[in-house]
């Protein structure tokens, strides 16, 4: 039990680390690596939660009205 709350923490602070450097990206980086992601990224990978957390930050840039 200890372990798993550990390794979720640890977890949580890398997701926050990556969500802090995405909004430092420039929005045409953060499209190329949202086309690149998009075409590689199997389900259930952690590249397809790093293209969730691309699309979140793009959309939180430009939301729709």
């Amino acid at each position: 039990m200890q372990l798993s709350l550990e390794l979720m923490t640890k977890l949580e602070e890398v997701v926050d680390a990556i969500r802090a450097h995405l909004s430092e990206i420039e929005d045409y980086k953060l499209k190329a690596l949202e086309t690149r992601l998009a075409i590689h990224a199997p389900s259930a990978s952690a590249e397809m939660v790093l293209l969730i957390l691309v699309l979140r930050e793009l959309q939180s840039r430009n939301p729709i009205a």
